[in-house]
């Protein structure tokens, strides 16, 4: 038998052979329908536009999207705002303010007749209203669900960046945001490429065919294989929730990294989840996650994986001069972390900045690897950090809310020091106190601010949209002790005096001490004191 000719379907750039398909994909019962695809100068330009408000301006803003999507967006997300403000009550600003950014794509008929993808972001106007700001861009009809959510993270990345960073600032120059804006569509360009060879919709019963579970799928080349799965599970999605819609989130202090498929746009009694997370009560159905086991570890590293023992002691003081502590503190021996931080002074709320740092950090979930540990450490202070600029763009919030954080982690004879600011690592080793971290302040970095005294500090956590962190990563030997304290015990301690109490045979008594020796120097600022020792 001769072997049936093939068809050729040109490539996106209209030169040369191209992929080769079957003759079976040409068939009116083939899953393929050949296209000449053409060339990406001939491709539509997609366009990114927005739609809410923000704090620089006292209405709502409007630019490129669509009538259809805007009547439908308007009102949906109208009705999730009261609904939510009924389900939270006083609780919904605080919550609305720090709930995270939501990505979404959406079929056909959700939004309007074109598949759509975007950005939503809390945000309010210039007056105090409250409302999301949404970046959006419609999409070919051609565009697979699937693809809108895998090929875009660089969209979606850079939009975020962008949306933080103007919620942060104090002046916003519309016109240049706005230009930021179209400049995301640089980034959807291969979402507006048509697939060089199109599936026939037939094709998504391939994924619910229990009866026949042998399918041959002819592909125009091995690059075609992950764009033809997308295309499948496409329009299966489309079938079984026509119109689909999906949301994913990287999540907040308060809201796990969440996926969420959804026929059309999700009720507005169940939008409250969106912004605390907490699906059942708010009729979602949830599956728990996969998890893979930890995999077994090299008998040579076995002794580093198992924690030395370490003991802790703490304790934290309004002092004399403040009218209330905006210190907090977290001791976590069984994840082998121990954390300070100090809400600064002269800002706004800055005991919910410490203890949103400390909370974020107790809630770490135990990694198999070390330095994943202390990475993810790394990442709940940054979320923090989004999370505490976002709420202070705010127009009804007057200052922002920051905090400085020193934390230790320790996993066998390994250790690792996080800090942001002025609260400092000390370690007490065979006699000798040595100071770990170095403050990040006006002080430290100038002669003239150390005469006069100045303690501001020129990094924290929710002052900057770029969170710097320093990160110190040593050993441990049995023995050694860690003071973690706030500035409140420096400025009113010698390190002389701090060696002495390191001494102690006890830490307990060492905490007490150190706490008494703030309170009889007069106590300017409230005082946390935290001793972790290793031992066999």
């Amino acid at each position: 038998m001769s072997t049936p000719p093939a068809c050729t379907i040109r490539s996106q750039s209209g030169t040369g052979s191209g992929s080769r398909v079957s003759s079976e994909a040409r068939g009116k019962r083939g899953l393929y329908r050949p296209r000449v695809v053409p060339s990406l100068s001939w491709c539509s330009p997609l366009e990114v536009g927005l739609y809410g408000k923000l704090p620089s301006h006292g209405d709502f803003l409007r630019r490129r999207a669509s009538d259809a999507f805007v009547s439908v967006w308007d009102a949906w997300l109208q009705d999730c705002m009261t609904s939510s403000r009924s389900a939270l009550g006083e609780r919904w600003l605080d919550v609305y303010l720090t709930s995270p950014a939501w990505r979404f794509t959406a079929a056909p008929g959700t939004c309007g007749s074109a598949p759509v993808i975007g950005l939503m972001v809390p945000s309010v106007d210039r007056v105090g209203r409250y409302f999301p700001l949404t970046i959006v861009a419609e999409l070919p009809s051609y565009a697979s669900l699937v693809a809108a959510v895998t090929e875009t993270a660089p969209f979606f990345d850079r939009a975020e960046r962008l949306m933080i960073e103007t919620l942060a600032a104090e002046y916003v120059d519309f016109e240049s945001f706005d230009e930021r804006v179209i400049h995301l569509a640089d980034e959807l360009a291969s979402v507006g490429i048509p697939p060089r060879v199109a599936l026939d919709p037939a094709a998504a019963a391939i994924l619910n065919d229990g009866a026949q579970t042998c399918w041959q799928v002819p592909i125009g080349s091995p690059e075609e294989l992950a764009p033809a799965f997308g295309q499948m599970l496409s329009h299966r999605l489309s079938i079984l929730y026509e119109p689909a819609m999906l949301w994913w989130t990287a999540g907040s202090s308060i809201v796990e990294p969440s996926c969420l498929i959804v026929r059309g746009l999700p009720r507005p009694d169940t939008f409250t989840a969106f912004l605390e997370g907490s699906w059942a009560r708010h009729q979602w159905q949830s599956i728990p996650a996969h998890v893979e086991a930890d995999p077994a570890l090299p008998d040579a590293l076995i002794a580093d994986a198992i924690p030395l023992r370490v003991r802790s002691a703490a304790a934290s003081d309004i002092g004399r001069a403040r009218a209330m502590n905006q210190d907090a503190f977290v001791e976590q021996p069984e994840l082998g972390l121990w954390a300070v931080a100090d809400g600064l002074g002269g800002h706004s709320d800055g005991e919910i900045a410490s203890r949103m740092v400390c909370d974020a950090l107790a809630d770490l979930a135990p990694h198999p690897g070390f330095d994943d540990m202390v990475d993810a450490a790394c990442e709940r202070l940054h979320e923090v950090n989004d999370h505490l600029i976002r709420t202070a763009a705010h127009s009804l919030l007057a200052h922002r809310s920051g905090s400085t954080v020193v934390a230790l982690l320790v996993r066998g004879t390994r250790c690792a020091v996080l800090w942001v600011g002025d609260s400092r690592v000390y370690r007490w080793r065979m006699g000798r106190l040595e100071q770990v971290t170095r403050d990040h302040s006006l002080a430290e970095s100038s002669a003239t601010a150390r005469r006069e005294g100045s303690h501001a500090v020129t990094r924290a956590v929710g002052i900057h949209p770029t969170l710097e962190l320093d990160v110190y990563r040593g050993d441990v030997q049995p023995g050694d002790r860690f003071l973690l304290c706030s500035d409140g015990l420096t400025r009113a301690v010698s390190d002389e005096r701090i060696g002495v109490w390191m001494e102690s045979e006890d830490i307990s008594l060492a905490v007490d001490g150190l706490l008494k020796d703030t309170l009889d120097a007069g106590a300017p600022d409230n005082v946390t004191v935290l001793i972790a020792e290793s031992y066999e």
